[in-house]
């Protein structure tokens, strides 16, 4: 049974037209599918899936209970499997993303400034939290919120990025359990991630920080309009715009400067 559905999805897969694909999947498995686009070789094996307005390239294999999409693009070579959900809202994922295990994500923006995962990057959860009612994390995109290439991200507990915030350059790292610690990661608004940071379990900075490169961040840190850095990290400029490169007089980062 299980290899002759894995037949069939391949066969729907590589239905000649867009339409055909979209009827085949609606048809055979029920999905929900409107204005949106299936590129060739995408296998949808899913509980359910919603897709309106949407976008998905080819060459995905995509494997999970739940998957809503609207007004989304989801590129080329992805691989989604056994997710609990996944949501896109005018939302953009480029290529060679991985996704797996339970997990949710959601991603969240307007067209003008939709939220953004770039390449490469990998999405899992490390372990099971094996306690009565647990759930898994969620990675929670804020509008404008950026991720540039080749990141790790540990979803046990939430991961909450900022309206604005970019996880810029590569290889940085964020860690929500370890040594029986489950704890959530926070990135506050309007703020900058250098390349090769670590953030610990509980770790958490407020908006208008940038985080120097190679920097670990092993706590909580309180702080807003400062620049970061170091291992551990410590703060190094406060009351510090590090777009302007210029100390602030006021405290508080006016909505229309960012």
């Amino acid at each position: 049974m299980v290899k002759f559905r894995q037949i069939l999805l391949f066969a729907v897969s590589i239905l000649p037209l867009n339409s055909l694909r979209i009827f085949a999947y609606k048809l055979i498995y029920g999905y929900k599918i409107e204005s949106s686009k299936i590129g060739f070789g995408t296998q949808l094996d899913c509980k359910e899936v919603v897709l309106t307005r949407a976008k998905i390239g080819r060459d995905n294999l995509i494997k999970c209970k739940s998957l809503c999409v609207l007004d989304g693009v989801i590129g080329n070579f992805n691989q989604f499997a056994g997710l609990e959900s996944v949501s896109l809202e005018q939302a953009s994922i480029a290529n060679n993303n991985s996704f797996s295990d339970p997990m949710s994500l959601v991603m969240l923006g307007h067209s003008s400034s939709q939220s953004n995962i770039g390449n490469f990057n990998k999405f899992f959860v490390g372990a099971r939290v094996n306690k009565p009612g647990a759930t898994y994390g969620a990675i929670r995109l804020h509008q404008g919120a950026k991720i540039t290439s080749s990141h790790m991200f540990d979803v046990v507990c939430d991961i909450v990025i900022g309206r604005k915030t970019v996880i810029a350059g590569r290889e940085s790292q964020f860690w929500t359990h370890g040594s029986g610690i489950y704890k959530p990661i926070t990135i506050g608004e309007v703020s900058y991630i250098g390349s090769a940071s670590r953030f610990a379990p509980g770790a958490k900075i407020g908006k208008n920080v940038i985080v120097g490169l190679g920097s670990v961040v092993t706590k909580e840190m309180e702080c807003d309009n400062a620049m970061i850095a170091g291992v551990p990290a410590k703060v190094i400029k406060s009351n510090y715009d590090f777009r302007s490169r210029e100390y602030l007089e006021d405290l508080e980062v006016p909505e229309s400067e960012v």
